[in-house]
């Protein structure tokens, strides 16, 4: 799954990085390297340090873009769920597509991606400062759509929203764990008990 920048990037910034992301579906991020990007890209190596300070810039760009596809993933099945219910029972049923989506085993990559990408901002302020940025705005938007489902009373309201969206977080993050084994969870039994917790916090019929 890629993502590509668009809107207001300049066009020339846009390119180097949607290249980057492109490569990063067939190379490990370390063996990636500045004449393969321009290479790919036609673009001179003048025009990559007008846009960014330097390679590792460039990197790092890249990565919070790739780390925002699975932000961005994540928020617009919530918002699906949490505005198309009219029921705590249709509630319900939408977050188990929800789940299905975001847990899918094809998106054991971008998982991957971004626990390396949360390694990789310990070891750098520039980028522990972008990619905190991309991950705020996941948090904030989980916690918004819970409040929303406890003001639509589909959510209990004696449980921290903020609390919620964490713990979301950490069972997404928790699957690596599984996509780097051999012998992995069926992928159904994982849902079900992804089910059952959020059962805990919805509102009882």
């Amino acid at each position: 799954m890629r993502t590509k920048v668009e809107g207001r990037t300049h066009p020339t910034k846009a390119k180097l990085l949607n290249t980057f992301v492109e490569l990063l579906d067939t190379h490990l991020i370390e063996d990636i390297t500045l004449e393969m990007v321009l290479g790919s890209s036609k673009i001179s190596k003048g025009s990559m340090y007008h846009h960014f300070e330097d390679f590792d810039d460039l990197i790092e760009c890249a990565e919070v873009q790739r780390f925002s596809a699975y932000v961005d993933l994540s928020i617009q099945k919530l918002s699906q769920a949490t505005m198309q219910s009219n029921s705590v029972s249709d509630y319900r049923q939408q977050l188990h597509k929800a789940t299905v989506a975001t847990q899918n085993p094809a998106l054991a990559v971008l998982r991957m991606d971004r626990v390396s990408a949360l390694a990789r901002a310990g070891k750098s302020p520039r980028f522990h400062e972008a990619l905190g940025k991309e991950q705020q705005r996941l948090t904030d938007g989980i916690t918004e759509l819970v409040e929303t489902g406890q003001d639509r009373g589909l959510v209990r309201t004696d449980v921290d929203p903020r609390a919620i969206a964490l713990l979301i977080q950490a069972y997404t993050l928790g699957r690596v764990v599984d996509d780097v084994v051999e012998n992995k969870v069926d992928p159904n039994k994982w849902i079900e008990v992804i089910d059952r917790i959020a059962d805990i916090f919805l509102i009882e019929n």
